[in-house]
């Protein structure tokens, strides 16, 4: 509230400024200064004699003070703008940076596919050549997949930045979750005579919270430490919080982050916009999207590195997220502690007898695609029908004979979710599976064309080995 002293002399106890020149200050009217709910400071009037002030004083001081808030309201918003318009600036400069290297990295597999394949026809129609083309066609593949996974991570990152996600709570083993991804891993492992540990307590870890973004997280930073890490080997273990939070280690042996790097290792594009990073070795997306999982989650994210000796990346998970152990967990593992160290041994493919004489009909508007999946199917022994949209599909769905529909979702006539809406409603007998294969693998598209009677989607690409596997689970149930 505004307030007066008439006479200054009479109050001792104030400290109040001096006139540097002339008799000193005699009486004061002052008002406050509101600002954002509170008072920033006030608005003085000082004379030199002792007066009284009138009501009328006091409204004109009041009224400047209100103005004096204003202009400070308009510096402070005029610093906001400009803040946000240097932030604004730096994004489109890094989008701008980020998109070039991207579009670079983009470049590099889709160049080597192109050279492949002009190589590959080369030696196949050359007889001395031609045992040269499954070697070409590995790495054929091998960049194809590169190429998948660049452009699913910054879909990934785009869509965890936009606050798209959805969180499907269950109650699982953290040991088992960690065992399999670990178990994934012992290829790439192996192949670099890496040592891949994993120490878990006997009597498990159970945790409520998304099974698969959990695993999403685990599985980045166990590939992540595969990848920089030449010699030595990996180890995943645990240890208790001040707090009884949980924290999950993942410990290597590889080429350490230097210490002014720390701090951004989790930054989008890091690794994109390092001039000297290893290209084969990712865009650097993987630990940006680990810190938003982490994050929706309700979790925390760490790293602890040297270079040279190694670094030591840390999930924190509180309490809260601690499920209470289940006794058929302990069951499932070894006295002690749970160690993995070699690698299993090799999954056995479905024998191509279970595909044998199955008629499937392919539903794929995409020519190469439709043909080169017809031809390995028919090398499995299957009888393949095709067709390139949804009205093509429903037609010969409507001739009946066909166990198997493989069906794309981005048709040219209509969509795919309509082929099976129709389904829902009159399937025929002799369909035992619908399978979607798409690039949409979002868990509300899963969720939307399993409601609809799919029996399940693959992400595209899919290995003819995955296919297989598949379609044999389904048939031979």
């Amino acid at each position: 509230m505004t307030a007066s002293i008439n006479d200054l002399q009479q109050r001792p106890d104030l400290v109040l400024p001096r006139s540097s020149v002339g008799p000193p200050f005699r009486s004061v009217l002052g008002s406050p200064i509101w600002l954002n709910g509170g008072a920033v400071g006030t608005l003085e009037v000082y004379t030199t004699a002792a007066r009284e002030w009138t009501e009328h004083e006091f409204r004109i001081l009041e009224w400047l003070a209100v103005q004096t808030a204003v202009g400070l309201q308009a510096i402070e918003f005029r610093r906001e703008l400009e803040q946000k318009r240097h932030d604004a600036e730096e994004a489109s400069v890094q989008k701008t940076n980020f998109l070039a290297a991207v579009s670079h990295d983009i470049r590099n597999p889709v160049n080597a596919i192109s050279l492949l394949a002009e190589v590959i026809d080369r030696c196949a129609q050359d007889a001395t050549k031609r045992e040269k083309i499954p070697e070409l066609a590995k790495s054929l593949w091998n960049n194809a997949r590169s190429l998948v996974e660049l452009v699913s991570d910054v879909l990934d990152l785009t869509r965890l930045e936009a606050g798209i996600l959805d969180l499907s709570l269950s109650d699982f083993s953290l040991c088992d979750l960690i065992r399999e991804e670990v178990e994934r891993a012992l290829p790439q492992a192996d192949a670099k005579m890496l040592k891949l540990e994993c120490h878990l307590p006997s009597e498990g870890i159970r945790l409520l919270s998304d099974r698969i973004k959990v695993a999403r997280v685990i599985a980045n930073l166990i590939g992540n430490a595969v990848k920089f890490t030449e010699h030595g080997g990996i180890t995943i273990d645990y240890s208790r919080g001040e707090d009884e939070s949980l924290l999950i280690h993942v410990r290597d042996t590889g080429i350490g982050i230097p210490s002014e790097q720390v701090e951004h290792v989790f930054d989008e594009f890091m690794q994109v916009r390092n001039p000297e990073r290893n290209r084969e070795k990712g865009t650097g997306l993987g630990l940006a999207i680990c810190r938003s999982l982490v994050r929706a989650l309700g979790f925390e994210i760490g790293v602890k590195s040297l270079v040279g000796v190694g670094s030591t990346f840390t999930v924190e998970i509180p309490a809260i997220h601690l499920a209470p152990s289940h006794g058929g967990d302990a069951a499932t593992h070894s006295a002690g502690n749970l160690a993995i160290t070699r690698s299993p041994g090799p999954v056995a493919a479905p024998a191509p007898a279970v595909l044998a004489g199955v008629r499937v009909l392919l539903v794929e508007d995409h020519e190469v695609a439709r043909e080169m999946t017809t031809q390995l199917l028919e090398s499995e022994g299957a009888m393949v029908d095709t067709a390139a949209n949804g009205r093509e599909a429903l037609r010969r769905l409507s001739g009946g004979g066909h166990e198997v529909l493989l069906l794309d979702l981005n048709l040219p006539d209509f969509d795919g979710i309509e082929v099976l809406r129709h389904l829902h409603q009159t399937r025929p007998e002799s369909l035992r599976m619908i399978l979607v294969v798409s690039g949409d693998v979002r868990p509300e598209r899963i969720s939307q064309v399993t409601s609809l009677g799919a029996d399940g989607l693959l992400g595209k690409p899919v290995s003819l080995l995955r296919l297989k596997e598949v379609l044999a689970g389904k048939l031979a149930g």
